[in-house]
């Protein structure tokens, strides 16, 4: 048997999940895959299976739900995920095994971002290669989802998404198993999976992102205070960063002022020594002062200084 099971979560992604069960068979590790249709009333099922996919269809609970629902039906030794509008680059999951070893449970790649038109955004590749401790993981997310592979016995052991979260149900996955197996989540340098995004689509309502945020962080108090004080502030900042970002890309650059502001006064140290914030002020600056088309034009430009592949 290969040893990779895939579970894609799916909701109204017709046009799209058939792409994604065809990238996820092109992987020769691949064994089975899983589509759960969460709810869809579109032909999400319908072309799941025409891509020779296992369906299960679930009325509409959330994609922490429907993962933890496909992976009680799947048997391999690794679980890997991907979501209806991404897709892996040839080789990603052989890199991820490869790097693996006995204290190993989890490894990931890096994911690149396009629109859904296939055009970079000009983002750095989300993933940082390395072993994330909890700390680091409570201060920045760096595992991308559809860029990683774990061992099942992980469900066994650890249990399954928290599907009470309003989202960010994998950033609290990763936090828990990081403190539960120390050293045990792996990130490789490989740029193997490509995320379609659309204009604005990370944390595109700021306030429920912000309002799942403290709840990830309110949890991992109840479960060990003292091991979130050293980075609580380092935490609460880069949560406003990303909010930031997402209120750029929806066209808000005052807010996006307000809301990186409010990550510098939560640690000013840490923020102004990470040269990202100085390349989202000067771009949401020049979105608050200037004319459209000439912020548009300097904002491509930026993106394809900084773009690293």
């Amino acid at each position: 048997m290969k040893p990779v099971s895939v579970v894609i979560p799916a909701y109204e992604a017709a046009g799209m999940i058939a792409g994604a069960v065809r990238t996820a068979w092109a992987q020769p590790e691949v064994d089975e895959v899983v589509v759960v249709d969460d709810g869809s009333t579109d032909e999400t099922a319908a072309e799941a299976a025409g891509a020779e996919a296992k369906v299960i269809r679930t009325e509409n609970r959330g994609p922490a739900a429907a993962r933890n629902r496909g992976v009680a039906e799947v048997r391999g030794e690794w679980v890997a995920f991907l979501d209806a509008d991404d897709y892996w680059l040839p080789g990603a999951l052989a890199g991820r095994l490869a790097a693996s070893d006995e204290t190993t449970v989890g490894v990931f790649g890096r994911a690149r971002f396009v629109d859904m038109a296939g055009r970079p955004l000009g983002r750095v590749p989300f993933g940082r290669p390395g072993r994330p401790t909890f700390g680091e993981l409570l201060m920045e997310d760096t595992i991308p989802t559809p860029g990683i592979v774990l061992r099942r016995r992980v469900f066994e052991e650890a249990g399954g998404f928290d599907e009470e979260l309003t989202q960010g149900a994998d950033h609290d996955y990763w936090l828990r198993l990081a403190r539960r197996y120390p050293g045990g989540l792996l990130g490789i340098a490989a740029v193997d999976t490509v995320c379609r995004r659309r204009k604005g689509q990370v944390t595109r309502d700021v306030a429920r992102f912000l309002l799942a945020w403290e709840e990830i962080l309110a949890k991992m108090e109840r479960m060990d205070a003292a091991a979130v004080a050293p980075y609580r502030a380092r935490a609460q900042a880069n949560a406003r960063r990303v909010a930031s970002v997402s209120a750029y890309e929806g066209g808000r650059g005052r807010e996006a002022l307000g809301l990186l502001w409010a990550g510098i006064r939560w640690a000013p140290g840490w923020m102004l020594a990470d040269g990202r914030t100085w390349w989202q002020l000067a771009a949401v600056m020049s979105q608050v002062v200037l004319p459209a088309g000439v912020q548009g034009r300097l904002a491509n430009a930026m993106m394809r200084m900084r773009r690293v592949e």
